[in-house]
């Protein structure tokens, strides 16, 4: 059994190299050869005419993938396109910093499931998920190839 304590103090097994006492886990998995992955954050936002936010998209890139984190729509401007059309810029984002594959995970939520289906993601697994209020609910982890994006989009507009 291992003893744990916060980050304040440290406690080592017999026989296990020493963490650098300042720098913590970052300095030690340095020291280890083990290279740490740069993450480049992207944002996309969406203003209406005001300058006030109706949607917007977070992700980063990260080991030649685009991770996207949330994807939002503000509740009155739902079902006109923002949504897919700052998907599709943050990943042509993605594209142009040569990252060519996307993934993302979600909770319980079909309707979302259905959205980035139909925008070319593909569930790759799924797990089973406890909610804080004791729910059972589904995990769902998508995944996309961008590099076919961009070939389709060339190819239509050549055609």
């Amino acid at each position: 059994m291992t003893d744990l304590e916060g980050s304040t103090g440290s406690t080592q097994r017999p026989g296990s190299q020493s963490a650098p006492a300042s720098g913590g886990l970052q300095s030690a998995i340095a020291n280890l050869g083990v290279p740490a992955a740069p993450q480049k954050p992207l944002v996309v936002e969406a203003h209406d005419s005001n300058g006030a936010l109706i949607a917007g998209v977070y992700g980063y890139l990260s080991v030649g993938w685009l991770v996207v984190q949330m994807l939002w729509v503000h509740e009155a401007h739902r079902k006109q396109g923002h949504a897919r059309t700052v998907l599709a810029q943050l990943e042509e984002q993605a594209l142009a910093d040569g990252v060519h594959r996307a993934r993302l995970d979600l909770v319980g939520n079909s309707a979302a499931v259905a959205f980035y289906e139909r925008r070319g993601y593909s569930i790759y697994t799924t797990l089973p998920v406890t909610l804080p209020n004791g729910e059972e609910d589904i995990n769902y982890f998508l995944k996309k190839d961008l590099i076919n994006l961009d070939l389709e989009q060339s190819e239509s507009s050549v055609a």
